[in-house]
């Protein structure tokens, strides 16, 4: 499968392709998100020797990131998608970075002292916030659990579990690597991943009752 992959969550443009298993990328820091970002996009398929329509999927990141580039990124690939036979997905940066993990706490540099972090169990999304590291809880029962990401070995002496990956960046290698795992679109929809400021007030749960049931944050 051919796959391209796009990144606006920052200030930065990044892309990626996945050629049947051979990776390129490319990141442009001069211009903001939309400048000129379907020039960038033309340029680097040109540059890889691969035309729009040899592409079988197209993966958006979907959060957490900047909410402008994040939704032009989705409509703009859509645009594509909807005049040429291509499969559209969206990936977060949480499910990025879980990997092969059955059970993962996932943390993302936010602002300040706060970072973004997620729950994840059995690649489904169960709980999610933000918050510095000392208010970061979990249920008792977290033996498995591996925490993956920004200051990882930080959160994993706070939280007392001993299995961590210090991880400080999501790369655009990392969602075309978990993109090979999706097989069916309908778990992978391509729209943003809401962090409200109502999630927020959850980051100080002290039981596990909350993770009794998939959080739907979408």
């Amino acid at each position: 499968m051919n796959t391209l992959a796009v990144d606006l969550t920052t200030s930065d443009i990044k892309m990626g392709l996945d050629i049947n298993g051979v990776f390129s990328d490319y990141k442009n820091v001069d211009q903001p998100n939309f400048v000129s970002f379907f020039f960038f996009l033309s340029d680097f398929l040109k540059k890889n020797k691969t035309e729009i329509h040899e592409i079988n999927r197209i993966v958006v990141c979907t959060a957490p990131g900047n909410f402008n580039g994040i939704r032009a990124s989705i409509s703009a690939m859509k645009g594509i998608c909807c005049s040429l036979p291509i499969q559209l997905i969206g990936i977060n940066k949480f499910q990025a970075l879980s990997k092969i993990y059955k059970s993962a706490l996932i943390s993302l540099k936010y602002r300040g002292n706060k970072i973004y972090w997620c729950i994840l169990k059995d690649e489904e999304l169960i709980f999610m916030s933000s918050s510095e590291i000392e208010d970061i809880k979990t249920s008792n029962d977290q033996s498995d659990l591996v925490v993956v990401g920004y200051k990882a070995e930080e959160i994993a002496r706070s939280i007392k579990v001993k299995k961590f990956i210090e991880r400080n960046d999501v790369s655009i290698r990392d969602l075309l690597n978990f993109s090979r795992k999706v097989v069916s679109s309908r778990k992978f929809l391509p729209k943003p991943l809401y962090i409200s400021p109502g999630q927020s007030l959850f980051s100080k749960y002290k039981g596990p009752k909350i993770l009794d049931k998939p959080l739907d944050v979408c």
